[in-house]
């Protein structure tokens, strides 16, 4: 066995001084419903030595936010096809699917914020629904094939404000992810198409413990 070298980086956001030394990544978006967005902010753990990983340890934090953009807001008197979707005209971190097709009525009716409970409007069925994102980190040998990290983490009924989430502890090294150098990424996804944002916080950390060759 080689030198045992143990190697701490914070490879994520980096960026110009801050007054509280707080600094985020780029904002990503997800595209295809039900589909993994890789964020762009995803580094390459490369120290001076090559070598065979013993024990990995991460401390990572990104955040998460639902967008509600590109949905109608929601008019008196008009028709809605089965599937359509609006939000109210006091926007409340809900969606609104017609589920029973027909035309609304002339007063806007109370809208009900918890997910799959309906309300009558005129014609209309309308169900509530939430905006769902979930996401994992992922991590492999430089170039190679992706290893997860962890199962997926679940967001529910997201909101235009930003969710922080951290995870940590440690990791044995697997197939596909056992050597230096490595790649480190974050995957998330939505239920709905372009409605997940996420960005990478610069407090996380990686610290691996190696035998150099």
């Amino acid at each position: 066995m080689g030198n045992v070298i143990e190697h701490i980086e914070h490879p994520l956001a980096k960026g110009n001084l801050t007054p509280d030394g707080v600094q985020w990544s780029a904002e990503v978006d997800t595209t295809t419903a039900n589909t993994d967005v890789a964020h762009s902010d995803s580094p390459t753990i490369e120290p001076p030595d090559l070598g065979k990983i013993i024990e990995l340890e991460f401390g990572l934090t990104a955040a998460f936010r639902a967008l509600f953009t590109g949905y109608a807001t929601w008019a008196a008197g008009t028709a809605y096809a089965l599937g359509a979707f609006v939000v109210p005209t006091t926007h409340n971190n809900r969606i609104y699917e017609a589920t029973v097709a027909g035309t609304s009525g002339t007063t806007e009716p109370v809208w009900p914020t918890i997910v799959g409970n309906t309300i009558a409007d005129n014609t209309v069925t309308w169900t509530c629904r939430g905006i769902d994102i979930k996401y994992k980190w992922q991590a492999r040998n430089k170039g190679g094939t992706w290893v997860d990290l962890h199962s997926y983490v679940t967001l529910l009924t997201c909101t235009t404000t930003y969710n922080e989430e951290t995870l940590s502890g440690r990791f044995k090294p697997a197939t596909n992810f056992n050597s230096i150098p490595f790649d480190v990424q974050l995957v998330f996804q939505c239920t709905y198409a372009n409605q997940g944002r996420a960005k990478i916080k610069n407090s996380g950390y990686i610290k691996v413990i190696y035998s150099a060759s």
